[in-house]
């Protein structure tokens, strides 16, 4: 394989060996995308694969598109009107890959469903004090992990 060939990760179960290398998980199954750069050579080498974003669960796929609209509500000037290019990278074993050709991609995931972002809420969809709520994760003691 080399930079720039179009890839297909397998479909397989993850192993205790992919937990402690973080280079397989099983939501990485069947992504489909470009290997974007490679490292090293042989049965160790690891490729970064730039993923198709038709291809990304139906979830992070909502998310990709909530994301973009407000990078670009964000945007001034020209690029406010321009589409805002959002890349998914993931790091997985060489090994874990299958070449594609352009004529035959990928499973289709469910992303024909995914919703719009939603507009932001006015001040009279607030609760009484005019504050949306806010969940933040609790806050640790400095010098506990």
């Amino acid at each position: 394989m080399k930079e720039g060939d179009m890839v297909r990760v397998t479909d397989r179960a993850a192993t205790r060996s992919d937990t402690r290398s973080g280079l397989y998980y099983p939501y990485y199954a069947n992504l489909t995308g470009r290997i974007f750069k490679l490292y090293g050579k042989g049965d160790t080498a690891e490729a970064a694969v730039e993923v198709d974003v038709e291809t990304l669960p139906a979830d992070i796929a909502a998310r990709h598109l909530e994301v973009s609209a407000q990078m670009r509500k964000a945007a001034t000037g020209a690029a406010r009107n321009e589409e805002i290019p959002l890349r998914y990278v993931i790091l997985t074993s060489v090994m874990d890959l299958k070449r594609r050709t352009a004529r035959t991609p990928g499973p289709e995931r469910a992303t024909a469903a995914v919703a719009p972002p939603q507009p932001a809420r006015s001040a009279a969809a607030l609760p009484a004090g005019g504050k949306a709520a806010v969940s933040r994760p609790a806050r640790r003691a400095p010098g506990t992990p």
